[in-house]
């Protein structure tokens, strides 16, 4: 009984002093009550205005708020006594830190309390080394800055499309954009700025950016670059993006030498492909030359040459042989024809092959024959019909003769080749052959029977 009676008394006791306490704390807090909003963004600051309100529970004094703004102005706003509720305006917060006061008349502090607010997005500014539309090689290098006029900057995330390409820590950096653009068009980018109180801010932009120079491409050029015909050329140029312009510049060099250079129509435009066609007519050695830019300044260079050979190759000296009488006969010159471009020669003695600097001493009645092909598979082809005499049917002191280079006889051809003489060449005795021989015997019977008969009718007639 008396342990319950104590644990009662405690009891009473610890109620007492709680009571005590909370009397204490009324009379402390009697004079004001207040509240305020919790901070709406990051890092303990308010995107918008705080919301405050004040009581006055005296019942004598008046107490005023006086908040002090960043940038040195003061609001002030008095709360009169047993005034129920006082809501602190909005506009009584300036951007920036405010320090707010709760003060009785005598110019007691009885609470003060600091606001960060920030009001205002940060500014985003991104520029390029170049204006707005102008075309860059590869990539191009953004530069971005930002500005806040409370917190600080913590952050700038940078993209290419939908793609973050760079995280920047703090206001300023640089990204590069190295996506090509396709078809002429623009490749976007954007920036994401967040600050420390966490407002974000974004901006775009967009450039221009060409990754491959313009492609030249050739049709119509001869296989091998030789041709005996005309040559029908057709040039292009293709841009994966802006085509800025085209020329060339095409030189005939002519088999004598000479050169000229050949008109050319003007390129056929369309979009981002060129076109011209020209023809080469004449046979002579072509060197073109075309070039392509982009708007980017891209550069696209090739050259070609090529030849266009018409003509056969001209065979000298032959003429010089025709008919000649040798004692033996021997061709040292295996160039005898005349072509700008590369020929081969083959050389036949009586329909058989020839070679070259061998030498044939058989009598009678030759043919020597010369074929020539150029690089373009123009032919020639010319013959010379000749006699080798017997030495045993020749007059003495009389020698064999050589035929050297192109055949001309006893003087420098053309070529430079000749035919040397030792001596003069001999007639020839005069030989029947069987033709003749029988004629002569049937006129020589015939005459026999004549006389034979005329001299029958004679003793006849006696």
């Amino acid at each position: 009984m008396r342990r319950k009676i104590r644990t009662v008394f405690y009891l009473l006791v610890v109620l007492c002093m709680l009571y005590g306490q909370q009397a204490e704390a009324e009379k402390g807090d009697s004079r004001y009550q207040w509240e305020y909003s919790a901070p709406d963004g990051k890092n303990g600051y308010y995107i918008t205005a705080p919301k405050v309100t004040v009581w006055n529970r005296s019942e004598e004094e008046i107490l005023f708020c006086r908040i002090e703004r960043a940038d040195g102005t003061l609001y002030e706003e008095y709360i009169s006594p047993f005034q129920n509720e006082c809501r602190i305006s909005a506009e009584a917060f300036g951007e920036g830190r405010n320090t707010l006061s709760i003060l009785e008349e005598s110019g007691e502090v009885l609470v003060k309390q600091i606001f960060d607010v920030e009001y205002q997005m940060p500014e985003v500014y991104c520029e390029m080394e170049k204006r707005i539309g102008e075309w860059y090689q590869d990539h191009a290098m953004i530069h971005v800055r930002a500005e806040q006029s409370v917190s600080e900057i913590r952050e700038v995330r940078c993209y290419q499309g939908d793609q973050m390409v760079k995280r920047i820590e703090g206001a300023e950096g640089v990204f590069e954009v190295a996506e090509g653009s396709q078809e002429g068009k623009p490749v976007v980018y954007h920036v994401t700025v967040e600050d420390a109180a966490g407002h974000t801010s974004e901006a775009s932009g967009q450039v221009y950016i060409d990754r491959q120079a313009p492609v030249l491409t050739a049709k119509g050029i001869p296989v091998g670059k030789i041709t005996n015909q005309t040559a029908e050329i057709a040039l292009s140029v293709c841009e994966e993006n802006r085509l800025a312009g085209c020329s060339i510049w095409v030189e005939q060099e002519h088999p004598d030498g000479t050169r000229s250079q050949l008109s050319v129509p003007d390129w056929e435009m369309e979009g981002r492909k060129a076109e011209v066609t020209f023809s080469c007519k004449t046979s002579g050695i072509y060197r073109v030359i075309w070039e392509a830019s982009d708007a980017a300044g891209r550069k696209s260079k090739r050259e070609l040459q090529f030849t266009v050979d018409k003509e056969a190759p001209v065979i000298q000296g032959l003429d010089k042989l025709q008919d000649q009488q040798l004692a033996s006969f021997t061709w040292e010159k295996e160039k005898v024809e005349q072509d700008f471009t590369k020929v081969e020669t083959t050389y036949y003695l009586d329909g058989l092959p020839y070679q070259a600097g061998e030498t044939v001493e058989k009598e009678g009645r030759h043919i020597f024959q010369i074929r020539a092909k150029d690089a373009a598979g123009n032919e020639s082809e010319q013959m010379a019909e000749f006699y080798i005499v017997n030495r045993e049917e020749t007059e003495p002191g009389r020698q064999e003769i050589r035929l050297h280079h192109n055949g001309t006889a006893g003087e420098a051809g053309e070529n430079g080749g000749r035919i040397e003489e030792n001596m003069n060449i001999p007639q020839k005795k005069r030989v029947f052959s069987g033709k003749e021989l029988l004629l002569f015997v049937l006129a020589v019977l015939a005459a026999g029977v004549w006389l034979f008969r005329k001299n029958r009718k004679r003793e006849d007639a006696g």
